[in-house]
């Protein structure tokens, strides 16, 4: 007996539907897998790759609100803060209320700094991304020098996950402003041996050298840093300072011409 024509109909729809369904499930599945893929590139410090894989996740499963955060927390360590903000107010659109760390963010590359503290404060009370939401909460305090509480922030991030450079690095910069330069020396050091292919760290390092008196080591610096970032001027114009204090001019005025040449 052959089948009524709407039998026929809602079969070959429930087929379809069990089709797009399966299709479904495995691209959640494969967005799950580039998702986990970032974050063992994110934590190796290979941005650019965790940058790449964050987006395969997010181009197969556009609900992954994760991946945004996560992708934003790459652009971010790239200093690609336009594409961080962007990527942060996506994740808290899609957790809505359930991500204020996402919202701290996006407030704090704003310049809102109160705003900042409050959702990282927050994040932190529902223990969600808590070891960069103390990281992050110093840098909003640090916005509104408030050093005392940034110092505090930098400290509790530092207890939480000791294998991250950034916050070494953040309260190393701390340090600085408060002219605790031996502290920031250590700071910026311990910054160096957990991730030596961020240039920052050495920058800064070179910075407490100087302040220091010790120009060797901050020309030292000043040029792994340059290494790092050719096209800085602003860093020739530090070792080429450095030079200077030492009394080798010619190597000072060559410096100084090559920031002059990239600056234009």
């Amino acid at each position: 007996m052959k089948k009524p024509l709407y039998v026929k109909y809602l079969i070959a729809c429930l087929g379809l539907a069990v089709l797009s369904g399966c299709a479904s499930t495995q691209g959640q599945k494969e967005a799950q897998e580039h998702f986990t893929r970032g974050n063992a590139y994110y934590d190796q410090h290979d941005f650019e790759n965790a940058v790449n894989e964050y987006t395969q996740a997010v181009s197969l499963n556009p609900e992954l609100a994760d991946a945004y955060a996560g992708r934003g927390n790459a652009h971010s360590a790239r200093i690609e803060y336009d594409q961080a903000r962007s990527d942060y107010i996506e994740a808290a659109r899609l957790n809505g209320d359930y991500d204020p760390y996402a919202r701290g963010y996006a407030a704090y590359l704003d310049g809102d700094f109160d705003t900042a503290v409050t959702e990282f404060t927050r994040a932190i009370g529902l223990k969600s991304n808590t070891f960069a939401a103390y990281n992050d909460r110093g840098l909003a305090y640090e916005g509104k020098r408030d050093l005392d509480n940034a110092l505090a922030d930098y400290t509790s991030a530092i207890e939480l996950n000791p294998a991250s450079a950034h916050p070494y690095n953040n309260r190393a910069n701390v340090y600085m402003k408060q002219g605790e330069y031996d502290k920031a020396v250590g700071d910026y050091t311990k910054a160096v041996e957990l991730y030596p292919d961020l240039a920052y760290p050495y920058y800064g390092r070179g910075l407490a050298w100087y302040q220091k008196g010790d120009y060797d080591q901050a020309v030292a610096d000043y040029t792994r840093a340059i290494g790092m970032n050719p096209g800085s001027a602003f860093l020739y114009i530090l070792r080429g300072n450095a030079y200077a204090q030492k009394g080798e001019r010619e190597l000072a005025k060559a410096d100084y011409a090559l920031a002059g040449e990239r600056s234009n």
